[in-house]
This record gives structure tokens, C-alpha cells and sequence, in this order.
């Protein structure tokens, strides 16, 4: 059974069915409304690319280190530390067919 549910704008402790004062009514009618939602927040890049692809996995990835980068949580070479050096080789070699003015950057 639900429990009665009271307004305590005033003393006469309406009922939130029939609230009979102006605090007890708004109050009411805010809690009788659907909560509206914010869309979540997109970066820019996000609606240029197809979500879930290649493309949207780098740009995240570069995104978060961005982040990671600038927050000092990590240096770059922390960052680096994961990857051997034909990885990273690949990894430059991959970045510079994308963006060839990033060669050498």
C-alpha cells in the first residue's frame, strides 16, 4: 500500500492529492511532471563521424589523452610506456597516412 503522502507548505497538512495552499500546489504539480533529460553532450567531431568506427575510436582516444595530458595525471612517456617500438613505428606510420602534415609534429 502506498504510503499518504502530506504538504508541508503550511500546517494544515493537505493531503497531495488536494493540496489546499499556493506552496503545497506548485510543489505538487512540479513532482507530477516527467523530469526532463539533457541530451548527453557531443564534441564537435562526434557528429562529423560514423559512431562506433575507426575513425570515432581514434578521435576518442586522442580526445582522452588530450585530457589525460593536460589533467597531469600522466606524462607521455607513461602514456608511451605500454607500446614497444615497432608499435610505435606503426603508430606514426598510421597517423602520417591520415594527416601527412603531422609527420615529424
Amino acid at each position: 500500500m502506498e504510503t499518504e503522502r502530506f504538504c508541508t507548505g503550511c500546517g494544515r497538512r493537505c493531503s497531495a492529492q488536494a493540496p489546499r495552499c499556493a506552496y503545497g500546489q506548485a510543489y505538487f504539480a512540479q513532482q507530477a511532471r516527467p523530469v526532463e533529460t539533457k541530451p548527453e553532450k557531443q564534441h564537435k567531431w562526434e557528429r562529423d563521424v560514423q559512431p562506433g568506427g575507426v575513425m570515432w575510436q581514434l578521435l576518442g582516444t586522442g580526445h582522452r589523452v588530450k585530457k589525460t595530458l593536460h589533467k597531469g595525471k600522466a606524462t607521455e612517456a607513461q602514456l608511451l610506456s605500454g607500446l614497444t617500438d615497432t608499435e610505435k613505428r606503426t603508430l606514426t606510420d598510421i597517423l602520417s597516412k591520415i594527416d601527412p602534415e603531422s609527420r615529424g609534429a
